[in-house]
């Protein structure tokens, strides 16, 4: 694949290290990211304890 000057590129990746402990964040963070799209529900219980 080549990259021309001009062009842009896209990266969309499932998430990021984080920061502190996921027990600890907020349940509206975390609804808010199925919200938008950044996190699956499923995802969500099985990484946060999340239960909507």
């Amino acid at each position: 694949m080549t990259i021309e000057p001009g062009e842009e590129v896209t990266l969309l990746l499932p998430g990021g290290g984080g920061f502190g402990s996921a027990n600890e964040r907020l349940p509206e963070a975390v609804a808010h990211d199925i919200e938008q799209g950044y996190l699956t529900k499923e995802s969500a219980e099985r990484q946060y304890g999340f239960k909507q």
